[in-house]
């Protein structure tokens, strides 16, 4: 048998290979897998056990977390150890201590949020975004509404560290001056003192100082000790609950989550997969160098602390593996000296990148724009300048439904040379069909001679062969861009665009059905359909105006038409509506374009016959 006429040759096959693996590399990534989140009791980690890690009850057991010059580096069980704290001694020798570690909350209100302090500790008890809603409906609250920790601490725990003790303030009632503030353009800022005082002698001072423009505060803290005490060390900066849950998707949302650090010249993370999935040592990092920044950071929300000086410490990043709690702890080094301080910005808000960036500008705190997550540095930039074209397009067209059709549409006439191009040397690919079936008759015993043969008919021809590909080829990093646009955007969360696309963030979701599809699911998603019914219309439309196939490269032809928009399919079935929406509006416009090429040159061959 000829084997340019057989149904499967070796370049087939590779194709469908490597097409299989893409698929099953997509399918496996984004299908659901309940044992990456399950608890022994079957219950939505996320949802039940967004606490603190656990405390034990070793007797006075600190967390020596130290700068570059003091205290040893940890890793291993030592490194999850750290995050344990006792019980024992945290109200002994402050003369305000609270047993309960909770107290009257101090209420701070912005036009961005609505937080509540707790003059105990200096814990953020909430922080709702005004902005942006959670699953109910509601503001969205970055702070776990539960919490298995004894103390109640959550999402600020503070503690001052020596080289023999420690002074952990989770149970000081601090005196406080100031109170309750509601803040705007009459009242831009706001200044609350939380003051403390231990029987030794050592006074701490805590300063909070809000921005009512701004999704952070700015906190000091003054360690003042007396004559001939010892002399602190450290300032530790905990956060030990994480964020809580704000999407409806805990699976896909589990996936995002990360703590993560800029420390010296680079960004660190730990990803919760890695924390509840890996070894037991994969969810634990530890690093002692100059300290930029560190956060908990979602899907769209972080929680952020940033050095307002340049300190060298020690980051620990971590959790807890039973109850799905990753944490971060930051350790900034104090001056020797009678007054010691820290300074820095605790930031709770979106991760959106205009607002990160105003965070920049000095070495020791660059690079927090980075949380948006655009994916390889390579690429960063084209991300970048396809989200700014996005939001240009927004201002014009006030919607994002209609910012990334009208996107679409401008990438395809930008791309129509490339495209035009590319139709024209597949037709004229298919017009010496017959004279390259001709050269590998001739020279089937000689591979290099029938290389050479092909290459001078396709100069004589000018036919490039890999012209077809050039355009998919350039509209992929712009595509991959996008994708990680709609994926990571904080903009286009729950951004509607018409009729039941009311979240363009995610699958566009018609109705359900009464059974369950491999991969797919249960939902029934009509964008995607459209979009593989597109693309078998295009596959149509350009093989109209092309010379029939023959053998081997028919039989290929009609396999690709009918895969490929079905392979499509799957990928794009459970990504964000506006992927799949961009994808519809280029595919329909590729056939528009396609038949019109068709028809011009149709019209020529016609005018010179």
């Amino acid at each position: 048998m000829d084997p340019q006429n057989q149904f499967f040759d070796r370049r087939t096959l590779l194709a469908f290979a490597l097409m299989f693996l893409i698929w099953f590399g997509w399918a496996s990534y984004f299908s659901p897998q309940q044992n990456a989140l399950s608890q022994s009791d079957g219950a939505d980690s996320l949802a039940v056990n967004e606490g603190l890690v656990s405390r034990t009850a070793a007797a006075d057991r600190s967390l020596p977390m130290a700068d570059s010059s003091t205290g040893p580096e940890f890793e291993g069980d030592a490194a999850r150890e750290a995050l344990v704290v006792s019980d024992s001694g945290k109200s002994r020798g402050w003369l305000r201590p609270s047993p309960t570690a909770k107290g009257h909350p101090i209420t701070v209100r912005t036009p961005l949020y609505v937080a509540e302090i707790d003059p105990v500790g200096g814990d953020i008890l909430s922080w709702e975004l005004l902005r942006f809603d959670d699953l109910d409906g509601r503001p969205v609250n970055l702070v776990p509404a539960e919490t298995t920790d004894p103390d109640g601490q959550r999402a600020h725990s503070l503690r001052v560290l020596y080289e023999d003790h420690i002074l952990d303030l989770s149970h000081v009632d601090f005196e406080v001056t100031g109170g309750d503030v509601a803040l705007g353009e009459g009242r831009p800022t706001a200044t609350l003192v939380l003051r403390g005082q231990h029987s030794s002698g050592v006074e701490v001072v805590l300063t909070y100082t809000f921005d009512y423009q701004k999704y952070s505060f700015d906190l000091s803290a003054e360690v003042n000790s007396p004559r001939g005490a010892s002399t602190p060390l450290n300032f530790q900066v905990g956060w030990p609950a994480g964020l809580a849950r704000t999407e409806p998707d805990s699976i896909l949302e589990a996936r995002e989550r990360r703590v993560v650090c800029r420390v010296g010249e680079d960004i660190e993370q730990v990803k919760f997969n890695d924390l509840v999935n890996k070894s037991p040592d994969k969810g634990f990092k530890t690093f002692r160098r100059s300290i930029s920044w560190a956060a908990a950071q979602g899907k769209y929300f972080v929680a952020l602390v940033l050095p307002k000086e340049h300190r060298v410490g020690q980051v620990l990043l971590g959790g807890d593996k039973a109850r799905h709690i990753q944490t971060f702890q930051v350790a900034l080094a104090l001056e020797g000296g009678r007054q010691s301080s820290a300074h820095y910005t605790v930031f709770l808000g979106p991760v959106d990148y205009d607002i990160l960036k105003v965070y920049e500008g000095e070495p020791w705190n660059s690079e927090v724009s980075k949380l948006v997550n655009f994916g390889p540095a390579i690429l960063r930039p084209i991300a970048a300048a396809t989200f700014s074209a996005l939001k240009l397009l927004q201002k014009v067209v006030p919607n994002w439904g209609w910012a990334i059709i009208l996107f679409s549409a401008l990438t395809k006439l930008l791309f129509y040379p490339l495209t035009k191009s590319s139709t024209q040397s597949m037709k004229k690919m298919q017009e010496i069909q017959p004279l390259m079936k001709e050269l590998r008759e001739k020279y089937k015993d000689d591979q290099q001679k029938q290389s050479e043969a092909m290459m001078k008919l396709y100069k004589e021809h000018g036919v490039n062969p890999v012209g077809g590909c050039l355009p998919l080829v350039v509209q992929m990093p712009v595509f991959y861009a996008l994708y990680r646009i709609l994926l990571h955007v904080v903009e286009l969360r729950q951004a509607p665009w018409a009729l039941w696309v009311d979240d363009l963030s995610r699958p566009d979701v018609l109705f359900h059905l009464p059974f369950t599809l491999p991969i797919l699911g249960d939902k029934f998603a009509l964008l995607p359909v459209l979009m593989a019914a597109g693309m078998w219309v295009q596959t149509k439309i350009s093989q109209s105006g092309t010379a029939p196939a023959e053998g081997a490269m028919a039989q290929q032809a009609k396999m690709m038409g009918t895969f490929m928009p079905i392979m499509m399919l799957v990928l794009f079935y459970n990504s964000p509506s506006g992927l799949v929406l961009y994808w519809l509006v280029n595919t329909v416009l590729t056939a528009a374009q396609t038949w019109w090429i068709h028809r011009e040159v149709a019209a020529k061959a016609a005018a010179a016959s």
